[in-house]
């Protein structure tokens, strides 16, 4: 329902107005502790040594929130006109989002971890979601510029920022 409700908004907005900037979001992530965003989140977990439940199923692609800001002014300052994806280069799964993570944690610290596999039909979700809601940012990127960073890189800083933080024993 609320895919069909989007695309009916943007087809109203494409009928209604000559000039309009549409944007898809992918999935947000940033790198501050407590953002509330799913690196950072799973980063307490692991440090917790928590098990997490992750869909191997659900793709989408991600992107950090510095780069949806900087493309989202940048769009606006170049009076660029039409739809365009914000998201990562790489479509990843929930399970692999997880897993670059928990590869950059054990660099610093290794840790005994192994995420419990799932489907994101095994979660209690108000309405189904599409498997697959990954984009490219192509034509974000050509207009803008904008260097989207990628998953590996950023899960690298927040595993660092992680254990550089925690006091020596």
């Amino acid at each position: 329902t609320y895919g069909s409700q989007k695309v009916e908004i943007e087809r109203y907005l494409q009928k209604q107005f000559g000039e309009y900037l549409i944007l898809r979001p992918a999935l947000i992530y940033g790198s501050q502790p407590g953002d509330g965003t799913i690196l950072t989140n799973w980063m307490k977990s692991i440090e917790k040594k928590e098990t997490s439940k992750c869909a191997h199923d659900f793709i989408s692609s991600p992107i950090h929130i510095e780069d949806v800001v900087e493309g989202i002014i940048r769009l606006m300052d170049v009076g660029t006109n039409g739809i365009f994806h914000l998201s990562g280069h790489k479509p990843y799964s929930r399970l692999e989002i997880y897993q670059t993570l928990l590869n950059q944690v054990n660099e610093y610290s290794p840790v005994e971890l192994e995420p419990i596999s799932c489907s994101i039909h095994d979660f209690n979700l108000r309405e189904a979601r599409p498997l697959n809601v990954s984009m490219k940012p192509d034509k974000m990127i050509k207009a803008t510029g904008v260097a989207v960073r990628d998953l590996e890189g950023v899960s690298r800083i927040v595993a660092r920022d992680a254990y550089e933080a925690q006091p020596s024993e």
